[in-house]
């Protein structure tokens, strides 16, 4: 029997175990399950500095090795895979530790870090490394993302025009906080399908006014991004309309439309976009294809291959956003 690859997980909370409990969320949701989901993975350690943290995770997971402080699980064995879902002002520091003393591949949850120039400290060590760190920006391993991304480059409806994206989280939140913590997967993912850096260009509204909204636009190369981040809405919205020359596509969480141009059944000589395809992805695989990537990387082989979602992309996310919030 081949040896399996093992992973250690920083921060045994939300994302590194708990929501794996919501019954309604595609499965592997977090950290802990994306390892018991991959054939090739063991989990073998564990840290959190609170103790009925250490105590759940040790309970659900069988975890062999818990420690209360990441120096120590580090002291104990360096893992193949190093998983770090702390709250980001840890995250400078654990990635910094895990490059000096060699962990093979890194995954940490985003935000990055807390200041650019921390995040291009990083940036500096890994280059000078054998270390790949992965930034857990999800949506670029999804399905239903990756397969819209087909979809723009091959001009399958024509070029993409423009975009407006929707980003409602958290009522009665300050949209700075919400722009902080859920707008780098926003900018990033738009990033992602556009290959294209985004420009900003105006802003309107108040980022310290809980309970209220803002408007934002970017130039993506020539095409116009519009975001609405809103925390004066009571329901959850992470989605965006992306306009093409012959069709609109709305995707977003638990969201997958493709309206076409055909003609119209309202108005003679015209021609209107009909619902053609509306569908939930039964899975994505947004965390299990991270971890296959994780895999990947962790083999010797794949030495030089750049990560889907690397240390660039989690620098560039965190320059848009702090931009925004200045």
């Amino acid at each position: 029997m081949k040896n399996k690859i093992n992973c250690s997980i920083i921060g045994l909370g939300r994302i590194g175990t708990l929501l794996e409990q919501d019954k309604k969320r595609e499965k592997p949701a977090t950290h802990a399950g994306a390892i018991h989901h991959n054939r090739d993975c063991q989990l073998l350690s564990g840290c959190d500095i609170e103790e009925e943290q250490r105590r759940l995770f040790q309970q659900t997971w069988k975890c062999p090795h818990i420690f209360s402080n990441y120096l120590e699980l580090l002291d104990f064995k360096i893992p193949d895979i190093l998983h770090i879902a702390t709250p980001p002002q840890a995250h400078f520091e654990i990635c910094r530790e895990a490059i000096i003393r060699g962990v093979p591949v890194v995954i940490c949850e985003k935000p990055f870090t807390l200041s650019i120039n921390e995040a291009r400290e990083i940036e500096s060590l890994v280059k000078k490394s054998s270390t790949k760190i992965i930034i857990n920006h999800e949506r670029r391993y999804s399905r239903d993302y990756n397969d819209v991304k087909k979809i723009i480059d091959s001009k399958h409806f024509g070029a993409l025009l423009n975009i407006s994206a929707k980003l409602c989280m958290g009522y009665s939140r300050a949209p700075r906080d919400l722009l902080w913590h859920d707008g780098t997967h926003m900018v990033d993912i738009l990033r992602f399908l556009v290959d294209q850096e985004l420009e900003f260009r105006y802003f309107y509204g108040d980022l310290d006014k809980k309970t209220s909204s803002c408007d934002i636009g970017f130039m993506a190369g020539s095409i116009p991004v519009h975001l609405l981040a809103a925390t004066d809405r009571k329901y959850l919205m992470f989605e965006m309309d992306l306009f093409f020359e012959q069709a609109l596509i709305r995707i977003g969480n638990g969201v997958f439309e493709i309206l076409k141009s055909k003609p119209s059944p309202f108005y003679d000589s015209y021609f209107s976009l009909i619902s053609s395809q509306n569908r939930r992805y039964k899975t994505t695989g947004y965390f299990s294809n991270m971890m296959k990537e994780a895999v990947e990387l962790s083999k010797v082989e794949n030495l030089h291959t750049t990560p889907r979602s690397n240390v660039n992309d989690g620098v560039k996310s965190i320059e848009i956003i702090k931009s925004l919030l200045l």
